[in-house]
Protein backbone atom coordinates (compact mmCIF):
# COMPACT_ATOMS: atom_id res chain seq x y z
CA UNK A 1 0.00 0.00 0.00
CA UNK A 2 1.18 3.41 -0.91
CA UNK A 3 1.12 5.91 1.55
CA UNK A 4 -0.16 9.17 0.16
CA UNK A 5 0.97 12.55 1.90
CA UNK A 6 -2.78 14.79 1.78
CA UNK A 7 -2.22 17.86 -0.31
CA UNK A 8 -1.88 21.05 1.77
CA UNK A 9 -5.06 22.48 1.08
CA UNK A 10 -6.66 19.51 2.10
CA UNK A 11 -4.83 20.18 5.56
CA UNK A 12 -5.86 23.85 5.42
CA UNK A 13 -9.59 22.60 4.72
CA UNK A 14 -9.36 20.66 7.86
CA UNK A 15 -8.75 22.77 9.93
CA UNK A 16 -10.81 25.63 9.07
CA UNK A 17 -13.68 22.80 9.50
CA UNK A 18 -12.64 22.05 12.95
CA UNK A 19 -12.59 26.00 13.49
CA UNK A 20 -16.03 26.57 12.56
CA UNK A 21 -16.79 22.88 14.87
CA UNK A 22 -14.93 24.37 17.63
CA UNK A 23 -16.21 27.94 17.50
CA UNK A 24 -20.19 26.65 16.98
CA UNK A 25 -19.75 24.03 20.26
CA UNK A 26 -17.58 26.64 22.20
CA UNK A 27 -20.27 29.86 22.38
CA UNK A 28 -23.19 27.10 22.35
CA UNK A 29 -21.68 25.68 25.17
CA UNK A 30 -20.63 29.00 26.99
CA UNK A 31 -23.51 31.20 25.97
CA UNK A 32 -25.99 29.58 24.30
CA UNK A 33 -27.87 29.05 21.14
CA UNK A 34 -29.82 31.71 20.82
CA UNK A 35 -26.56 33.96 21.67
CA UNK A 36 -24.21 32.19 19.40
CA UNK A 37 -27.03 33.17 16.29
CA UNK A 38 -26.96 36.41 17.34
CA UNK A 39 -23.22 36.80 17.50
CA UNK A 40 -23.03 35.83 14.04
CA UNK A 41 -26.30 37.73 12.79
CA UNK A 42 -23.65 41.14 14.78
CA UNK A 43 -20.46 39.34 12.58
CA UNK A 44 -22.14 39.72 9.10
CA UNK A 45 -24.53 42.41 9.68
CA UNK A 46 -22.07 45.16 11.87
CA UNK A 47 -18.87 43.91 10.86
CA UNK A 48 -19.34 42.37 7.18
CA UNK A 49 -17.50 39.11 8.19
CA UNK A 50 -19.58 36.06 6.98
CA UNK A 51 -18.94 33.23 9.38
CA UNK A 52 -17.34 30.76 6.36
CA UNK A 53 -14.87 33.39 6.21
CA UNK A 54 -13.62 33.84 9.91
CA UNK A 55 -10.64 31.33 9.23
CA UNK A 56 -9.56 33.49 6.66
CA UNK A 57 -10.48 36.50 8.51
CA UNK A 58 -9.31 35.44 12.35
CA UNK A 59 -7.68 38.74 13.96
CA UNK A 60 -11.52 39.83 12.50
CA UNK A 61 -13.52 38.22 14.80
CA UNK A 62 -11.05 38.53 17.36
CA UNK A 63 -11.66 41.90 17.14
CA UNK A 64 -15.46 41.62 16.85
CA UNK A 65 -15.50 38.80 20.09
CA UNK A 66 -14.05 41.67 21.72
CA UNK A 67 -16.47 43.92 21.16
CA UNK A 68 -19.10 41.42 22.13
CA UNK A 69 -17.50 40.15 24.84
CA UNK A 70 -15.10 42.43 26.63
CA UNK A 71 -12.06 40.99 28.38
CA UNK A 72 -14.09 37.93 28.67
CA UNK A 73 -12.70 37.34 25.02
CA UNK A 74 -9.49 35.66 25.74
CA UNK A 75 -10.91 32.85 27.81
CA UNK A 76 -13.53 32.12 25.33
CA UNK A 77 -10.52 32.02 22.61
CA UNK A 78 -8.54 30.00 24.79
CA UNK A 79 -11.71 27.43 25.15
CA UNK A 80 -12.18 27.77 21.13
CA UNK A 81 -8.48 26.84 20.81
CA UNK A 82 -8.81 23.92 23.32
CA UNK A 83 -11.90 22.48 21.68
CA UNK A 84 -9.78 22.84 18.20
CA UNK A 85 -7.00 20.79 19.47
CA UNK A 86 -9.50 18.25 20.82
CA UNK A 87 -11.21 18.19 17.38
CA UNK A 88 -8.20 17.92 15.55
CA UNK A 89 -6.77 15.03 18.04
CA UNK A 90 -3.81 17.52 18.87
CA UNK A 91 -1.80 17.72 22.65
CA UNK A 92 -0.55 21.24 21.78
CA UNK A 93 0.90 23.20 24.90
CA UNK A 94 0.47 26.82 23.86
CA UNK A 95 0.05 28.16 27.46
CA UNK A 96 -2.53 30.43 29.65
CA UNK A 97 -2.12 33.39 27.40
CA UNK A 98 -2.20 32.02 24.01
CA UNK A 99 -4.50 33.52 21.33
CA UNK A 100 -7.48 31.83 19.15
CA UNK A 101 -4.97 33.34 16.77
CA UNK A 102 -1.82 31.31 17.93
CA UNK A 103 -3.94 28.22 18.30
CA UNK A 104 -4.89 27.85 15.02
CA UNK A 105 -1.66 28.51 13.30
CA UNK A 106 0.05 25.84 15.72
CA UNK A 107 -2.78 23.71 14.51
CA UNK A 108 -2.47 24.13 10.62
CA UNK A 109 1.41 23.79 11.34
CA UNK A 110 0.96 20.56 12.98
CA UNK A 111 -1.81 18.94 10.32
CA UNK A 112 0.53 20.14 7.57
CA UNK A 113 3.63 18.94 8.89
CA UNK A 114 5.30 22.06 9.56
CA UNK A 115 7.61 22.33 12.57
Amino acid sequence: MVDIEPKPRDSSQKVERALMEAIDETITALLGASVKKAFYDYLERDCSLMKADIPIRLQDFSVALENVAGRARGVIERAIGKKLQEILGLGLDLGDDATLYEYVTAARAEIEGDP
